[in-house]
Formats: structure tokens, C-alpha cells, sequence
């Protein structure tokens, strides 16, 4: 009767030990995710998302704030889940994300994180093994000195409506032209340090001696 009792006890334990903190899988896209404390939290990548170079992580599934890595059951930093990619070069985060520990270091050729926001995005720890994290050059010293890592300023960051639409971040040499953006109603021209038409910036020009500036789509009505 006591070795009964013994082993119905050990295995009310390893069910709590082993089952706390797990959630049912789910798929949204190209990530798995599971609720947990009110967040989606995104812990790996499908079979689709583990073919892919660069991601961009949606800042919200269904309606929840979304997490990248996870935290379950004990010893937090042995559990936490971990994006395995092999062929994962640039990840997109955007404000509203949160980041946990070790979130992407098995990404084994991981080159960029990009923090596309020109307000702090919440990151818990090292995260992330190789590559460099790139964040807007207002923003720099702050990353640097409060988060240390390896961080770099980017050499362009382009604005539309008053939001960071991208930062050039792939070549010191030149800096890169984001995806051309559209506007119903306009034509799209080129990008500007002023938005006017006369001023457009040229993107063939070396960029070595170029610190940090801020550019503007400039527009054309049709």
C-alpha cells in the first residue's frame, strides 16, 4: 500500500513538474505559438518559416500582445523555448514585442535583428548569439549602455507618416532602398532628406562618410 501511495505521489509531481506552464500548440502563419499569461507566445517556426531568409514577427496574434522565446515550467533559462533556424538571416521586431532570453540564439546564421521602432523594444537578457542588433541612431546609446550586445546604429532610417518604415542596415558601403511604398492617388517619386522633389537623395552615392539621416518618401499627385 505505501509503494502505491509512493508511486501515485511521483507521478502527481512529474505531471506538475513536467506539465506546468504547457499550453496547447497552435499555428498562426509561419510560427507556432501557445497562450500563456495573456501573450502569444511565439517559441518556433514551421516547416514554411524554416526555409525562409528573413521574417518579419507580427506584433499581435488575434488580438494578444506577442512574446518571442518562452519561459515554462522550471529552471527558466534550461526551458525556455528556442526559434531553431538554420537558414534565418534578418528578423524584423517592431514596438510591442517582447523578447526573452535566448529567444533566437540557435538561429546559427542569423546576420540582423532589427528593431524597427524609434521607441525602446522590451528584451529580457541575451537573446541572440551571432549577428548584430540594429537600432536607430537616436536610440543607440541607450542599447548600448542599458542592454550591452552588440549593437549598431543604422545609416538610414526612412519615415512615412511620422513611422519608421526601415532602416538601411546591409552594406556600409551604400546605403540600401527600402521596398518602394504606395500611396492611393500618388506616384511615388523617390526619398528625400526635405520630401521635396528637387532633393532626392541618391542612393549610388557612397555612403562612408554618412552618419545618420532621415529620409522621406516625396510624392506626386496622378
Amino acid at each position: 500500500m505505501k509503494k502505491m501511495t509512493l508511486f501515485l505521489i511521483a507521478g502527481v509531481l512529474i505531471t506538475f513538474l513536467f506539465g506546468c506552464g504547457q499550453k496547447d500548440e497552435m499555428i498562426y502563419d509561419i510560427y507556432f505559438y501557445r497562450m500563456q499569461d495573456g501573450y502569444a507566445e511565439i517559441y518556433a517556426l514551421t516547416d514554411e518559416g524554416q526555409q525562409l531568409s528573413f521574417i518579419e514577427i507580427p506584433t499581435e496574434i488575434y488580438g494578444y500582445p506577442v512574446k518571442v522565446g518562452s519561459y515554462y515550467g522550471f529552471g527558466i533559462d534550461q526551458n525556455a523555448a528556442r526559434i531553431k533556424s538554420d537558414k534565418l538571416e534578418v528578423v524584423i521586431i517592431k514596438k510591442g514585442i517582447s523578447i526573452l532570453t535566448h529567444a533566437l540564439e540557435q538561429c546559427n546564421n542569423l546576420k540582423y535583428v532589427v528593431f524597427l521602432d524609434d521607441e525602446i523594444i522590451s528584451m529580457e537578457g541575451g537573446f541572440i548569439g551571432n549577428g548584430q542588433m540594429i537600432v536607430i541612431d537616436t536610440l543607440y546609446d541607450w542599447y548600448q549602455s542599458h542592454r550591452g550586445g552588440n549593437f549598431k546604429a543604422a545609416k538610414a532610417a526612412f519615415y512615412i507618416d511620422d513611422h519608421l518604415y526601415h532602416l538601411s542596415y546591409d552594406d556600409d558601403e551604400y546605403i540600401s532602398e527600402p521596398q518602394q511604398p504606395s500611396k492611393e492617388g500618388f506616384e511615388f517619386v523617390g526619398w528625400s532628406k526635405t520630401a521635396l522633389e528637387d532633393n532626392l537623395f541618391d542612393f549610388s552615392r557612397s555612403s562612408s562618410n554618412i552618419n545618420s539621416i532621415i529620409l522621406y518618401p516625396v510624392w506626386r499627385g496622378k
